[in-house]
């Protein structure tokens, strides 16, 4: 009985502990976190190489468009940073108020900088269930 108690907790543990998923351009890694202890970092190079068998791999199959958004509109952002410079004074200039607007509206750090500096950080969170949920009810 006790076994079975133990088992059906780490089923819930699984299902609704949540897991992150953080990009990071300035270190070039994607780490993702499970059940706040487990970490899996890997290095982005190793997605860019095979990103082209994975984009033809995705054609091929006639995935309906439905499919996809349910599955990303399940997770949450939960951190946003870029920090952009084009190289070309006037057009950064042109930029700042946009990207300020942008950041102010939608409470995300949208920067855009002169010091030749450019950086994205995306931290998105999900859990399985609310994942398998999208998954099964797009089908």
């Amino acid at each position: 009985m006790i076994v079975i108690l133990i088992l059906i907790v780490l089923l819930a543990l699984l299902l609704f502990f949540p897991f992150q998923i953080e990009l990071n351009s300035n270190l070039n890694f994607i780490n993702i976190h499970f059940l706040y202890f487990f970490n899996y970092r890997f290095h982005t190079d190793f997605i860019f190489r095979h990103l082209n068998n994975i984009n033809n791999s995705i054609t091929n199959k006639n995935q309906g468009f439905l499919n996809w958004s349910k599955t990303i509109r399940s997770f949450q952002l939960k951190k946003f940073n870029v920090n952009v410079d084009t190289g070309n004074v006037q057009l950064n200039s042109y930029l700042f108020p946009v990207f300020f607007m942008i950041g102010f509206f939608f409470d995300r750090n949208i920067c855009i900088n002169y010091n030749g500096y450019n950086f994205i950080q995306i931290i998105v969170q999900n859990n399985l269930a609310r994942l398998s949920w999208a998954i099964f009810s797009s089908k």
